[in-house]
Parts: C-alpha cells; sequence; structure tokens
C-alpha cells in the first residue's frame, strides 16, 4: 500500500541535500570566483612553496686551463608577490628604483620604449615583419589603440598600473617597464622577480634595513659570472642576460624558466645548451613570516667549455693593438681610432687570439650598454669578425697564385715596370714609385711582392682576367664567411663584374687591373685574411677557423665533445708557385716595407703589408705574416683603420710572434724535463 509519510520524509531529505548542495555551490563560487585571488595568494604565503635553484653556468677556459669566465657570489634584488594594493604596489617600485639608480644601478626591462625623452618606440626589423608590423602587432596584443604614441603608451600603463601621475616622466616610464615586465615574466610567489642582479654591499644593507618601505622585497645569493681578465676576448666571449620573452616562448620545451639567464652573444650563446648546468629545487614551507626547507634537490653546474685561445698570446695581442693605436693618436700621424687581429694555428685552422679594438668590459655590460651604443668608436663591434676591409696590398699573393698556377707567367718571367700602365688608352694607372719619379725596373714574382709593385700585378691582373681571380679569391675562403662557431661575420666581397652590375653598374677593363692589386670592391674580414694567410703557408690546406677546444663534465672532466680540425678546400698549389710567393714574402720582412719592424728578429718571418686608401679619413694599414718561416706554425692578420700604412701594423705581429715562440721554448724545455723523470 502507498506510504503517505514515507513519501514526506523524503521530499525532506531531498530538501535538506539540496539545499546543503547549494550552500557548496555557493561557497565555492565565494572562494574561486569572489575571493579567489585573495585566497591564492593565502595559500601561496601559508603553505607549500617551491622554488627554483638557478644553477651556476659552466667556467669557460683557455686552451690550458686558465679560465677566461668563471662564476661567483652575487647578491641579487628580487620582489615576491605579495597582497598589497596596486598603488602602494606601484610607490614601491618606485622607491626600489630610485634607490637603486642611485646607486648607479641601470633597470632594464622589456617594454618596447626608450628611456630617454623624447619617448618613442624600440621595434626593429625582423626577418619577416617590418619595425612598424611589430610595433602594430605589439599594440594589437595589448589592446592598445593602432596610433597610440609611445608617450600614450606609457600613459596608459600608469593608469593600468595605479602609478602615481606626479612622478617625472622618465621616473614613469621606469616604473611602468618594470611592472611591465614583471607581469611578462609570469610574477608571482613561486616565480620571483629579480630587479637588478650582482648589487653592491651597501644597497642590500639599505634594502635590509627598510624592509618596512619594501614589504615583498629580498636580497638572495646568486651565481654571477665573473671576468677575471677583465675585457679580454670580450667579443668572442660574449655576455649572458635576463631570457626575452620571445626566446623564452623558443626555448621553454627544454625547462627554462621564465626569469633565466642564457648566453646572448658570443660562446656564452653558442654553447648554451652545455654552459647552463640543471636548476635545483627548494621546497619551502611558509607560515607566519618563517621559511622551513623541506625538500630540495640541488643544481648541477653547467659544463666547461675550453677554447682554442691562449691568454698570454691573446694578452699580447690586445696591448699591443691598444698600445699600436693610441701610439699613432699620440703622434698625431694619422686618425688612426681602431682596428683587429686575430693570430691562428695554420695546421688545425685553431683560433689562438683573436680581437678587436676599442672593446669593453663584460661584467659592466649592461650597466654601460646605452653609452657603448653610443660611443662613435664602436666598441661593441668585432671588427675581426664583421669588419670588412680592402685588402690593399696583401692581395697581390693570391694574383701571383693564380697567375703562376694558371702558366700566364712563371716565377722567373720579369716584367719591365714603366711607371704608367699604358694597355688601355682610357685608363692608365701608375706604379706608386712613379709619383716620385722612379720605377722598379724588371721585375719577377718575388722582387714584385717585395717592392710591392702595382705595374707588375696590373699587367700579371690583365693577362689573368677577372673570372680567374675570383675563382681563387674563392678557392681561398675570401668574401664568404668561415663559419666560426660564434657566428656574427661578415660576408665580405670579391670584386666581380656580378657585383658591379647588382649595383646597376658596368664593369671595365680597369677594374680588372684594380681588383688584381686588392682595390675595386674588394671587401674581406679579418678572419678571412688570416686563413687566407694560413692557407698559403701550409700549402694550400683551408681549414675551418674553428673557437673550441674541448667541452667537459665540469664534476667528473668527462670530455663530452672535442673541437677537431676540419678541411674546408684542398687547394693544388705546385712547388714552384709557392716558392715564388712565400720568398716574395720573406724579402718584404727581410728587404722591403716591413723590413724595419723584423730586420732584427732571430725567427724568419713571410709577411706583406697593404695600405687601401678610404672615402674619409688616413688609409688603413694592414699587415699579415707567417713565421716560422721554413716551417709555418701560425699566421696573423692585422687591420688598423686609418693606420695610414702596413707597416705601421707590423710591430703587433712581431709582438705576438714573440710571445708564442718564447712561450714554446718554455713549453719545450717543461715537457723535456717531464720525459727525462
Amino acid at each position: 500500500m502507498y506510504n503517505k509519510n514515507y513519501t514526506g520524509r523524503a521530499y525532506v531529505i531531498a530538501f535538506i541535500v539540496f539545499v546543503l548542495f547549494m550552500l557548496c555551490i555557493v561557497q565555492l563560487f565565494r572562494l574561486q570566483i569572489i575571493n579567489g585571488e585573495e585566497y591564492r595568494k593565502i595559500s601561496e604565503e601559508k603553505l607549500y612553496v617551491s622554488m627554483t635553484v638557478k644553477a651556476p653556468r659552466g667556467e669557460i677556459l683557455d686552451r690550458y686551463g686558465s679560465v677566461l669566465v668563471g662564476n661567483r657570489t652575487g647578491f641579487s634584488v628580487q620582489i615576491r608577490d605579495d597582497n598589497m594594493e596596486s598603488k602602494q604596489f606601484a610607490d614601491m617600485i618606485k622607491e626600489l628604483i630610485v634607490l637603486l639608480e642611485k646607486e648607479n644601478i641601470e633597470i632594464q626591462d622589456t617594454l618596447p620604449v626608450t628611456s630617454k625623452l623624447p619617448l618613442s618606440f624600440t621595434f626593429s626589423n625582423t626577418d619577416s615583419k617590418s619595425a612598424k608590423e611589430n610595433e602594430a602587432a605589439w599594440k594589437e596584443e595589448y589592446n592598445l589603440p593602432a596610433d597610440a604614441s609611445a608617450s600614450q603608451v606609457v600613459e596608459y600603463f600608469v593608469e593600468k598600473y595605479d602609478i602615481d601621475t606626479n612622478l617625472d616622466i622618465l621616473l614613469q616610464r621606469k616604473v611602468v617597464g618594470t611592472i611591465f615586465d614583471m607581469k611578462s615574466r609570469g610574477f608571482s610567489i613561486s616565480n620571483p622577480y629579480t630587479i637588478a642582479t650582482d648589487v653592491p654591499n651597501n644597497v642590500v644593507a639599505v634594502v635590509k634595513e627598510n624592509n618596512l618601505s619594501f614589504p615583498s622585497v629580498e636580497i638572495v645569493e646568486e651565481s654571477v659570472r665573473s671576468y677575471p681578465n677583465a675585457q679580454m676576448a670580450a667579443h668572442i666571449l660574449g655576455t649572458v642576460g635576463v631570457i626575452y620573452r620571445e626566446e623564452y616562448e623558443q626555448l621553454k620545451y627544454k625547462n627554462y624558466s621564465m626569469d633565466a639567464i642564457i648566453g646572448k652573444q658570443g660562446i656564452e650563446y653558442t654553447y648554451e645548451d652545455y654552459l647552463r648546468g640543471s636548476d635545483g629545487i627548494k621546497g619551502i614551507a611558509r607560515s607566519d613570516n618563517t621559511d622551513d626547507i623541506v625538500k630540495s634537490i640541488p643544481a648541477k653546474p653547467g659544463n666547461q667549455v675550453l677554447l682554442t685561445l691562449d691568454t698570454a698570446l691573446q694578452k699580447t695581442m690586445e696591448d699591443k693593438l691598444a698600445e699600436t693605436v693610441t701610439s699613432i693618436q699620440a703622434s698625431s700621424a694619422t686618425d688612426c681610432n681602431a682596428g683587429a687581429a686575430v693570430c691562428i694555428d695554420v695546421d688545425t685552422g685553431e683560433i689562438l687570439a683573436i680581437t678587436s679594438y676599442p672593446s669593453y668590459n663584460p661584467s659592466e655590460y649592461n650597466k654601460n650598454y646605452n653609452k657603448l651604443l653610443e660611443n662613435p668608436a664602436k666598441p661593441l663591434w668585432n671588427r675581426a669578425l664583421a669588419g670588412t676591409y680592402e685588402p690593399g696590398s696583401t692581395f697581390k699573393m693570391l694574383t701571383a697564385i693564380a697567375a703562376l698556377e694558371e702558366g700566364v707567367i712563371t716565377p722567373e718571367e720579369t716584367i719591365l715596370d714603366e711607371g704608367v700602365y699604358k694597355y688601355y688608352e682610357d685608363y692608365q694607372p701608375t706604379c706608386l714609385e712613379w709619383k716620385y719619379g722612379k720605377t722598379h725596373g724588371y721585375v719577377n714574382t718575388e722582387l714584385a711582392l717585395q717592392e710591392s709593385c702595382n705595374y707588375y700585378f696590373y699587367e700579371v691582373g690583365r693577362r689573368l682576367g677577372i673570372d680567374k681571380i675570383v675563382l681563387y679569391a674563392e678557392k681561398f675562403g675570401l668574401g664568404q664567411v668561415t663559419g666560426i662557431e660564434t657566428g656574427g661575420e661578415a660576408e665580405g666581397i670579391i670584386a666581380s663584374p656580378e657585383n658591379k652590375e647588382k649595383r646597376g653598374e658596368t664593369w671595365y677593363d680597369g677594374d680588372t687591373l684594380q681588383a688584381a692589386i686588392g682595390q675595386s670592391d674588394n671587401l674581406f674580414t679579418p678572419i678571412q685574411l688570416v686563413n687566407y694567410v694560413a692557407t698559403i703557408a701550409n700549402g694550400g690546406t683551408r681549414y675551418k677557423p674553428h673557437l673550441l677546444k674541448a667541452i667537459k663534465d665540469a664534476q667528473t672532466g668527462v670530455i663530452i665533445q672535442e673541437g677537431v680540425p676540419e678541411v674546408v678546400e684542398q687547394i693544388d698549389i705546385s712547388d714552384s708557385t709557392l716558392i715564388a710567393v712565400k720568398n716574395g714574402m720573406k724579402k718584404v720582412t727581410e728587404e722591403g716595407t716591413a723590413k724595419s719592424v723584423f730586420e732584427d728578429f732571430e725567427i724568419p718571418v713571410g709577411g706583406k703589408t697593404g695600405t687601401a686608401e678610404v672615402p674619409n679619413g688616413s688609409s688603413n694599414g694592414i699587415f699579415v705574416a707567417f713565421a716560422p718561416f721554413d716551417n709555418p706554425e701560425i699566421a696573423v692578420a692585422i687591420v688598423l683603420e686609418h693606420g695610414g700604412h702596413g707597416s705601421a701594423a707590423a710591430p703587433v705581429a712581431r709582438a705576438v710572434f714573440e710571445t708564442y715562440f718564447e712561450n714554446k721554448i718554455i713549453e719545450d724545455a717543461y715537457l723535456r724535463h717531464v720525459l727525462l723523470q
């Protein structure tokens, strides 16, 4: 029979369950939606927090294990998320920026607006988009008007972040930039924001003493890069910095954090995967302003990267190049203000020393970045890899090799220098001696190189033709990147009809004559020049220049990877050609334009000076050489911008040779001693 009392009780129970269910829904809505952010912060503050412990980057060493880039402990200023009102938070950021800038600590951020007046955007071109396209895409991402100016963008974020509008416009910009950067990097209590690294002790003291003014600011110890040799090899070693948003999107699959420090240039960038190490984890239980470490996984340091560089040789090259430039400046002989030099092992392609002057100190790179960027001497520009220069007479060995190998001349054949080359009616260039009313008389290959006789090479170049000159230039790697690990190379140009046609110009017979003596459109980098000379020195084997000696596990010492010689081209050069060309180079240092530098040098050297006119200022001075002459081991190339003459660069080569062979004698004596034990 149907029981009415039972049915009534069921309704009551169902109603109670429904009410309880609705109460749960309301409570969940209140916790997660209405007060979700507040409870999230409370949860993060009171409960378990997992924090990243950054791994020290691997050391960068020279070929003998001397430290080029190491690590030391420094102090960083971090901001942790806090339950603060937006205006209070913005005021705290402002006070922190003022404090740091008072100590000359420059605050960097990723807001694409300049930090100087007048405010403007800093978008640049990329491979696929113009600066305007990048600007439009960024504005669209942040819902900004397409026609908004840089000042209007700052005003928008000032209002959004509740920043004091009475502040100086540049200070507003800096506060905006910092908060913008924080939000872009996913700022939270488990992902604190580092506003400054490697701060001095007095800043640490002020922050700690004023902890009430900086309630969510902490001082943490972190590993920072150290440079025991200051600016040595700065352009090659490169720099590190905080990961950019675009970089993070590309690297996040490798477990990079949004505030990771990564290699930005040079070796630091090239070998990032080996140098970065593995971050650790520190688990912290937070309660009532106390931290208890409940879990810890130590960080693993990055691997050691050993380079082919020789610290002693590098120092000699840098010091002598700087001394030479400043000496020329002091004498007011020319307007020389910069240069580059490279030394290479002719039998392996190992770069033993490489420098660009002026340079900079990597430890102060971030601090002085704007000054460095605005410096008219361009200290950030790696002239050794990216500078392109007319080779001048240092190109004449190539013209001689091409002509001898193609049979248009023989080593013994002599050509009479008549002063004015009159083969063409409409173009009659002169030899250098002609301006003094002299000529070189009858010259063969050796004497033509010794005296740098333009007339001889006009005739040889005419007989040879531009196509053969281009062919041999390509064989020797001129006008093309070498492929050195750091990248950043300029390609250069080999003078040719094709290059002139690209510019809508016509190639004339006179262009061939100028190309044969290293002028016309010829533009090569110092690293191309040194590799070209090394190829002559070793008899025709062109190696790929490289900087990597080995990569080692920092903890076990196990070699992970080794740099090995790589032959790019084997050029067939007859013995008679090599003898003639090399003997001509030897005579340059014994009787020719470099005699005054090498006449009392005990080790025979083969070299060649070059002087190249430039549109403005004094001519560039170029010198290339190899030694020892009979059994070449190393080659050098030096370029002095506005150096006046190639002989002005020769003292740098001599200093490098002296250091190399003095150290070699010491090493050989040590090895003999060890073997006799």
